[in-house]
């Protein structure tokens, strides 16, 4: 039942964006470089990303990529809104759940926002291809009228990546200490 409610709200959203004129398109091209970019909104669920400079503008995020990486998104503002992803025009999925408003406010610190274990801050990725996207989206839930995210290509590799480039690196130093001390062996012997 609630997976039928959310695909007739997606529904809604998208003809609601098709359907709304009186608002410009902005497409902002973001770089692979690390940094946030901003959007805001403006309304209620079912509001379209908007340009950070709060002119209404619905935003679309474009960008081309010569090799994997992750899209990541997050909310720093007044934590529990959740987005509706829209990747090269089709919905690929919310972000987290968030268990209602949250307490405080990140401001300019998504990446905190981004890595906060309270759960109010929603958060999502996507693992990209290399090829060229289009990212726009809608707010999903939201326990206030207007509110601020931010998306990021490459800055900070996920969790796992770290957990195995560590790996690789401790198994690197044993190969290293079992070659040395062999060598030493050898060289007494």
């Amino acid at each position: 039942m609630r997976g039928i409610l959310k695909g007739l709200l997606v529904a809604a959203a998208l003809t609601a964006l098709a359907n709304t004129p009186a608002k410009a398109q902005e497409t902002q091209t973001i770089s692979d470089n690390g940094v946030w970019n901003e959007f805001v909104w403006n309304g209620g669920p079912g509001t379209p990303f908007q340009d950070a400079d709060y002119t209404g503008n619905t935003v679309t995020f474009a960008f081309t990529l010569t090799h994997p990486d992750v899209l990541r998104i997050t909310d720093a503002f007044q934590g529990g809104d959740q987005f509706e992803v829209i990747l090269n025009g089709a919905d690929v999925g919310a972000t987290s759940p968030t268990p209602g408003f949250g307490p405080f406010y990140l401001g300019d610190c998504w990446t905190c926002a981004y890595y906060d274990t309270t759960g109010f801050f929603t958060h999502g990725f996507i693992d990209l291809a290399a090829g060229s996207y289009t990212v726009t989206g809608f707010i999903d839930q939201t326990p206030q009228y207007d509110g601020a995210g931010a998306i990021e290509l490459g800055a900070v590799p996920e969790p796992a990546s770290w957990a195995m480039m560590l790996a690789g690196f401790f198994g690197l130093g044993a190969v290293l200490r079992r070659a040395r001390r062999e060598q030493r062996l050898a060289a007494t012997a």
